[in-house]
């Protein structure tokens, strides 16, 4: 979670480093990301620091910017934070770039499975949905290592077991499972509930880390809840839904 937030980074073999203090302004508040402990860095800013889960807010931004600077931090837009300014939408030309790796970058068919088979799962869109199946056809595929682990990969039509392939980060393989999904309504649902000033919003599944973290800025998870439900104000409802129609290919539907 605290990586996710952006409060450390996680690096391989589990090793985790400081951040630098980034505050991200949201209206007349502001998101603090930083490895800084709360109590240090409300005294090193002179100013309370809210703290909600593993989320930290400040309530002014008045002089914030000055104030952030005297920890060597600074305040950075929220596009940039969340990385919605270096990742692309979820569409037919994101997936011809990684058509694009495939001719330049290709792996070896199987030169995953040294270690025995993999079960590989193809992303399987059809007219009343999307899902992960077992399959002979695909080109988005995912399966579980031997040690727990997952791999993701791309190919022109069949199994990485036997066809070449280029490896996917987890944030490309969200992408390209929302990119294969944007033309069929019923795989990309983004279901809305609501309620007096507050809204509900459903999501079909996990988000790209981008889309996720510009979320996490603007709304809140709802715990205890199944799947991906999260709650805004009817005032950010349009801001949100037409952003993430139009980056992931949602269909706006009324609960």
């Amino acid at each position: 979670m605290l990586e996710r937030e952006g409060d450390v980074v996680l690096n391989p073999g589990g090793i985790l480093y400081a951040t630098p203090t980034r505050m991200v302004a949201i209206e007349k508040s502001a998101r603090v990301f930083s490895s800084l402990p709360t109590r240090a860095l409300a005294k090193a800013l002179g100013r309370e620091v809210s703290v909600k889960g593993a989320s930290r807010t400040i309530a002014s931004i008045d002089g914030l910017t000055e104030s952030v600077a005297k920890v060597s931090g600074v305040m950075v837009p929220a596009e940039a934070w969340a990385g919605l300014d270096r990742s692309p939408p979820a569409d037919a030309v994101f997936l011809e770039k990684l058509d694009q790796r495939l001719e330049w970058q290709a792996l070896g068919a199987g030169s995953l499975e040294k270690d025995g088979a993999l079960e590989w799962r193809a992303w399987q869109v059809m007219p009343e949905g999307a899902r992960w199946r077992r399959s002979n056809e695909g080109q988005l595929w995912w399966a579980r290592t031997r040690f727990g682990g997952h791999h993701r990969a791309w190919t022109a039509g069949a199994s990485p077991a036997t066809s070449p392939f280029v490896t996917l980060s987890p944030d490309d393989a969200d992408r390209a499972r929302f990119a294969l999904s944007r033309n069929v309504k019923a795989a990309a649902i983004l279901r809305v509930e609501r309620s007096g000033t507050r809204v509900t919003l459903e999501f079909p599944s996990w988000l790209p880390r981008p889309e996720y973290r510009w979320l996490s800025l603007h709304a809140a998870p709802i715990s205890g809840s199944k799947g991906m439900h999260w709650e805004i104000s009817t005032e950010n409802e349009n801001q949100i839904t037409k952003l993430l129609s139009e980056r992931l290919g949602f269909t706006v539907e009324a609960k």
